[in-house]
């Protein structure tokens, strides 16, 4: 008897077609939704970083043995069983649309427990991935069909009926037709058997001809001659029968089975995405993994194709070409990580039981442990036990299904934009058609995936949905298509889904940036914008100014696209991973925290194009030490310093409201407070009002009449370094504006002003 390998991934490297406009993400995603006992899960798609024109495929390696290694061990019961399996596998591809394309025994894994026999299928879904193409003239004694050699039609969901047929021949036989038997003394023979067939070919088959086909003598010369299962028999002379359109559905084969083999449950240990963790956990990337052979186990037996587009080299960072492996194409990660990685999940697992069930533990309590814990598997486990707690747990390294799912959760507006989906069908213009023409191949240019008409299509169908929600009010500008594009390609397999995360994001972040009269709604945006980097970073802004480096320079793509324009996907993923979870303002966080990061490269720039150039490349910033820093701007800045007129449908704390006047919206280089949100510091002792021309005994309160004095300016600079809010207050607006101004251009942090007079605060709160 063989040996079991045990459980891990398989690897398959594929050479495409650079022109190639497959729908590789789409497919992918639908062959990750199947979840059947009979088929191992694939796991992930991957364009290698070193060569584009090279994809792996990654999938899991269920326990067992290949079939090509035990036909001739294989009991009459055995391989009945194995027959209805492969009968069933074949059932839930074809009614899911996905035909195999290329069947072989090495691709079915059996695994023998007592004397029932259980399947799984491997790679099955590479032709229906990588397309017809990559398949062309590459044939075996089981995809060799009547349909091939007399060029007659028929769908491959028929040809692979005709190629089971012949498995489960080779199964009957115990004898492996694809390994041992010569494929042109078959060819040969099959040519001359179609030359005699009648016609018409309505009720011939080639099961009444496998004597002539697969001589017994010749393949088991003085041996016994097993004896052939008369279900099995029925059911091949069905699947071998001549006329691709006379071969049976698969559900009336299996009626043909009496007693129904036991059908394992779909095992729901480890979900698939947590198997892709484990499988990254194990080593590095796919790259170095398939060069540095240390970290590869190769198993023969698992090799998919004989001949074809597989990659035996590939090339290290462009330079050399390493070898891969001479003989196999198929690489499988090294199973004593994985075993590692999965028992330490049981653990993991088993104590969190126990401490969710242990006297004076709450389930929150533990929650809260998992959420902060360090070690990214535990953190990962924990999203899935507590989907409450996912938004803390998203920058872990999790796949883009799993994502779909999470950003899916936190719609609030799923009901109404998928209503708005169906009903909104208002063609584009022909100028906005023109200039998404145009805008289209230089959106996301570095990634393959977006130059396939498919994402195209997606992205162009999003946004005329979009801008048909409000025909008369919105409108089309260039960077819509960035913005939309990460969900066409997250969401290749439900545009619908798409539209409705594209469009809440679009609407809750990008306050009336796309419409008719986008200026006002960005231009205030921008202007607070400015405003915000006084308030955060007074050196920073203070240098910005000097050089004339308005935010109207460099924030326009910033804002206008949610950085959708600035990042690349890996990192935008990330950003709207945390956008989701925040309030409408929290993109000029993140701009705030863009320009912290860039700081003292900015600051060193000896002149104003040098900084405006480094404005221009914070792609490579790293993004979790980004949306780290722009948490601590979300926090450390009062919420009513965010308040947008444009941005009032989405204003989530009601009770602040401000209002600016012409002057202050023009002239004021700080933003406004509430004077609620400025009280609720106050209270507190973590602020320090500055009051132009008002007195008060309070030791909190600094009256100035028109600049601070040397002592005020001492001890307002002190407060900056206890992190104190200054709010400035008073009764003449003119005077406030100055006197902010001033504080800001001497570098004082934290400085805005209150939105009320100096008289009507210290009446309300007996100042």
């Amino acid at each position: 008897m063989k040996s079991k390998c045990a459980g891990g991934f398989s690897t398959v490297v594929f050479e495409i077609d650079s022109e190639s406009s497959i729908d590789y993400h789409g497919r992918f995603l639908k062959l990750k939704s199947l979840n059947s006992p009979y088929l191992a899960q694939y796991v992930e798609f991957t364009r290698l970083a070193c060569d584009p024109y090279k994809v792996a495929l990654t999938c899991e390696h269920p326990k067992g043995t290949p079939l090509s290694l035990i036909f001739s061990e294989l009991t009459n019961d055995q391989k009945r069983d194995i027959g209805f399996h492969l009968l069933s596998a074949m059932d839930v591809l074809h009614k899911s649309g996905i035909p195999v394309g290329y069947l072989s025994p090495q691709n079915v894994i059996v695994d023998r427990i007592g004397k029932s026999c259980f399947i799984r299928l491997i790679h099955y879904g590479t032709f229906y991935l990588l397309g017809e193409s990559a398949f062309t003239n590459v044939f075996n004694i089981f995809t060799l069909t009547p349909e091939n050699i007399m060029k007659v039609p028929g769908t491959q969901k028929q040809k692979d009926l005709f190629s089971l047929g012949i498995l489960l021949r080779s199964i009957q036989m115990g004898f492996d037709l694809h390994a041992d038997y010569s494929l042109s003394r078959y060819c040969q023979t099959i040519s001359s058997v179609l030359l005699e067939a009648p016609e018409p070919w309505k009720d011939f088959t080639l099961g009444d001809h496998l004597d002539i086909l697969f001589p017994m003598k010749l393949i088991y010369g003085q041996a016994d001659i097993p004896e052939m299962d008369p279900v099995l028999e029925k059911v091949v002379r069905f699947l071998l029968t001549l006329d691709p359109m006379e071969r049976p559905e698969i559900g009336h084969l299996i009626s043909f089975f009496d007693e129904k083999p036991y059908v394992p449950p779909v095992s729901e240990e480890f979900p698939p995405e947590i198997q892709l963790h484990l499988w990254k956990l194990c080593g590095k990337s796919i790259e170095r993994n398939l060069l540095d052979s240390k970290f590869i186990y190769v198993s023969s037996s698992l090799v998919m194709m004989v001949h074809g587009y597989i990659s035996r080299y590939l090339k290290h960072y462009g330079i050399d070409q390493s070898h891969a492996k001479k003989d196999y194409r198929i690489f499988v990660q090294p199973d004593k990580n994985f075993q590692s990685s999965k028992s330490e999940a049981k653990e993991y697992l088993a104590q969190k039981n126990m401490n969710r069930y242990r006297s004076g533990c709450s389930e929150m309590d533990t929650n809260q442990r998992n959420a902060i814990s360090s070690n990214r598997f535990l953190r990962f486990v924990a999203l899935y036990d507590d989907k409450s707690k996912a938004k803390k747990l998203l920058r872990s390294d999790i796949p883009n299904s799993v994502r779909c799912l999470l950003w899916s959760q936190k719609l609030t507006m799923k009901n109404t934009a998928s209503y708005l989906f169906n009903v909104c069908n208002n063609p584009l213009a022909v100028s906005c058609k023109h200039q998404l023409s145009l805008d289209l191949p230089r959106c996301h240019q570095y990634d393959e995936a977006m130059t396939l008409p498919s994402i195209q299509a997606k992205i162009t169908l999003i946004i005329e949905k979009i801008l048909a929600v409000n025909p008369e009010f919105s409108a089309y500008w260039q960077g819509l298509d960035s913005l939309v594009a990460p969900f066409a390609l997250l969401y290749a397999n439900n545009v619908e889904d798409g539209f409705t995360a594209a469009f809440q994001l679009v609407d809750k972040f990008t306050p009336d940036y796309f419409t008719r009269h986008s200026s006002h709604a960005l231009e205030e945006s921008l202007k607070l914008f400015s405003k915000l980097i006084f308030f955060h970073h007074c050196n920073l802004a203070n240098f910005l100014r000097e050089n004339g480096l308005s935010p109207s320079t460099f924030a326009v793509p910033w804002l206008l696209t949610c950085y959708a324009h600035v990042f690349p996907f890996s990192k935008l993923f990330n950003i709207f991973d945390e956008m989701l979870n925040r309030a409408s303002f929290y993109p000029l966080c993140i701009g705030l925290a863009i320009l912290e990061l860039s700081s003292t490269e900015l600051m060193d720039a000896l002149r104003g194009d040098e900084a405006f150039k480094i404005l221009g490349n914070v792609s490579d910033l790293d993004v979790s030490v980004l949306l780290k820093t722009s948490d601590k701007i979300y926090e450390s800045i009062p919420c009513s310093c965010f308040f947008r007129k444009h941005a009032e449908k989405h204003w989530e704390m009601s009770e602040f409201k401000l209002q600016y006047s012409f002057e202050e919206l023009e002239n004021l280089l700080v933003p406004k407070i509430a004077p609620e949100d400025y009280y609720s510091y106050f209270l507190k002792n973590e602020a320090i009002l500055v009051v132009s021309g008002g007195n008060s005994a309070d030791p909190r309160i600094i009256s100035v009449e028109k600049t601070p004095s040397e002592v005020d300016e001492k001890t307002l600079k002190q407060a900056n370094l206890d992190g104190k809010l200054i709010g400035v207050i008073g009764d003449d607006h003119m005077k406030v504006i100055n006197l902010a101004n001033i504080l800001a251009e001497k570098s004082i942090n934290k400085v805005c002003v209150l939105d009320s007079t100096w008289v009507l605060f210290q009446f309300n709160h007996d100042l």
